[in-house]
């Protein structure tokens, strides 16, 4: 398991002291607003849950240099007999002014591959607009691949699994640049997010097991030949085995946890 995208460093404690910012450090591999901002501490312009106050994030774009270190250590354990790599939140950012990535590496990539500049604003509707949200799609895509080869390089049997939640939400491949519907032999294995009943503590429902149903179909169809692998949510016995009996119904893995946040 690895975040991905996602370089965090924890608080320093007791008389460890960090001479210099995680910032100073990767700059250069920094995810760039459009407003050329580096994407520093937060995602979506909030604090996650599953980092603690004082820790340092920042997310890298998969076209800076950080591009080559990931690919190596990938390697690395392969050859140790890792022979699943799980990579976790492989995300551009889209909200608000945080829009990403604008860095130097993806303006030259999208002016050589396009001929085009990268929008300045977000703004919807422009044929520039719109082959940028695209490109951002190949751009994860093509990652992806190039990282599923480098690891198969070392050892055939190895197998790539992404994590992917924005096909479950309203306009979440376009927040995120990741549109699994675009993805052919990239990836070996999908992990799904999420199910409705995530923060919702009430028994199940007609109306609840209908929408699982349909979440479920919907990521076998997404999936097609590949296993459909989806993370769900449970707050009681009963809630479990409603999960359990749907995704034995729809031909999905079942991969539980707590709601409402992953304990």
């Amino acid at each position: 398991y690895f975040p991905a995208f996602e370089l965090r460093r924890e608080k320093a404690t007791g008389k460890t002291k960090h001479k210099k910012s995680l910032l100073e450090l990767a700059r250069p591999w920094a995810q760039v607003t459009l407003a050329g901002e580096p994407f520093y501490k937060t995602r979506f312009g909030k604090q996650e849950f599953w980092n603690k106050d004082g820790d340092e994030v920042l997310w890298v774009c998969p076209h800076s240099p950080w591009r080559r270190a990931f690919f190596q250590r990938m390697r690395e354990v392969v050859r140790r007999g890792v022979r699943y790599i799980f990579v976790d939140v492989p995300y551009f950012q889209m909200a608000g002014k945080h829009v990403t990535c604008g860095c130097e590496h993806c303006r030259l990539r999208f002016k050589k591959e396009t001929g085009l500049e990268i929008p300045s604003t977000p703004g919807p509707g422009s044929g520039t607009q719109n082959r940028w949200l695209v490109w951002r799609h190949r751009a994860l895509l093509r990652f992806f691949g190039d990282l599923r080869r480098a690891v198969r390089d070392v050892s055939a049997e190895a197998k790539l699994v992404v994590e992917e939640y924005p096909a479950y939400l309203d306009l979440g491949t376009n927040y995120t640049g990741l549109d699994i519907g675009l993805a052919g032999p990239e990836v070996d294995i999908f992990t799904h997010e999420y199910s409705a009943k995530q923060f919702d503590k009430k028994p199940f429902s007609r109306q609840d097991r209908l929408a699982l149903a349909a979440t479920l179909g919907l990521y076998r169809g997404l999936d097609d030949h590949r296993p459909t692998w989806v993370l769900s949510y449970a707050h009681d016995v009963i809630g479990s085995r409603v999960n359990a009996a749907f995704h034995l119904l729809m031909d999905a893995s079942y991969w539980e946890t707590r709601a409402p946040e992953m304990s």
